[in-house]
């Protein structure tokens, strides 16, 4: 019998078919922090039937992790990761009316972690189902725990384990001090950065651009001018224009469509004064969008992109490296 290692099965040269089978028997998967208006609209038309009834959806889980977060001591920056990540969440995923309050759940967790308030998700589920009106049964809530544990793994890949996060509360403080705006404008731009949670902004503009957006709304609704007829690099401390403008847009429709599921609402009974700001906007541009057919091209925006391949594995990478792999990419 001829044992030579020449015609040995693990001896034989691989053929470059085989080499690049190797090589690419994986998928690559890159994080996009922010997206245009036109890419979110595209990604929700395959994942949400009824957009209304999401929205009030999102209404509602952002009043229940606010009660989590409550009761369990969480500051404001957890809610604020939390609520980016359920809506990154259904930009790639199902809408479901029997899992959303899950999501919600795991969205908070993961926001623990990354922000460094880690609570066990036993402790998110047993604060949430009362305000849910759901059982705090021992055996019902180690059956949601598990649920809530793969929500996670999955809102993770959605994001491509991008734990880059940066807070417009820190922001707002910043800059009001920089600008040295009063307590009570401060104050009530805070209370605007808190209504933006219900809105899709965050998912488009960073939070240097919802900050200065929010002050420049509580100045002209309590002193009645127009911030953005001094705008300058140096006083907006080099933020993009565009990115300002997105934010007044996206945040003064809110209240002009939603107002009565705003926070504003109580301190202010009537959305007239920003009706007519909305309107004074007209002649600002926010961000520039990409071509249709651009968006419907690119692989990014296809939901089984966020699984992990069954056939190999999946790497994540930052957007911003993606000129290491091209070559995979093309392929």
């Amino acid at each position: 019998m001829d044992t030579s290692s020449s015609s040995s099965p693990q001896s034989k040269t691989k053929s470059p078919a085989d080499v690049k089978k190797t090589e690419h028997n994986s998928t690559l998967k890159l994080s996009r922090p922010f997206l245009t208006t036109k890419q979110i609209k595209y990604c929700q038309s395959k994942t949400i039937t009824d957009y209304r009834n999401y929205r009030q959806r999102t209404s509602q889980i952002l009043n229940i992790l606010s009660g989590i977060c409550n009761n369990l001591k969480l500051p404001t920056r957890t809610l604020e990761s939390a609520m980016q990540y359920f809506q990154k969440f259904y930009l790639f995923n199902k809408f479901e009316l029997n899992e959303y309050y899950l999501v919600g759940y795991a969205s908070l967790l993961l926001a623990c972690k990354n922000e460094d308030t880690i609570k066990k998700a036993k402790d998110i589920i047993l604060a949430g189902n009362p305000l849910c009106h759901r059982s705090t049964s021992l055996d019902f809530v180690e059956q949601e725990r598990k649920l809530v544990l793969n929500y996670e793994k999955k809102i993770l890949e959605t994001v491509s384990f991008d734990f880059r996060r940066c807070h417009v509360q820190e922001f707002l403080i910043k800059f009001a001090k920089k600008l040295e705006i009063d307590y009570e404008i401060t104050y009530l731009a805070w209370i605007i950065v808190y209504d933006s949670f219900l809105t899709e902004i965050s998912l488009k503009v960073p939070p240097t651009g919802i900050s200065i957006a929010c002050l420049i709304i509580a100045i002209f609704i309590e002193k009645n001018e127009n911030l953005l007829e001094q705008f300058d690099d140096e006083i907006f401390f080099t933020c993009d224009k565009k990115f300002v403008f997105e934010a007044l847009n996206d945040i003064l429709d809110f209240y002009i469509n939603n107002y009565n599921y705003s926070q504003l609402i109580a301190k202010y009974p009537e959305n007239d004064m920003l009706v007519k700001f909305k309107i004074s906007l007209d002649d600002y541009k926010g961000l520039d969008e990409p071509d249709d057919k651009l968006v419907q091209k690119d692989d990014y925006f296809q939901i089984n992109n966020y699984y992990s391949n069954s056939s190999g594995f999946s790497r994540y990478m930052l957007g911003n490296r993606r000129k290491r792999f091209i070559d995979e990419i093309e392929d």
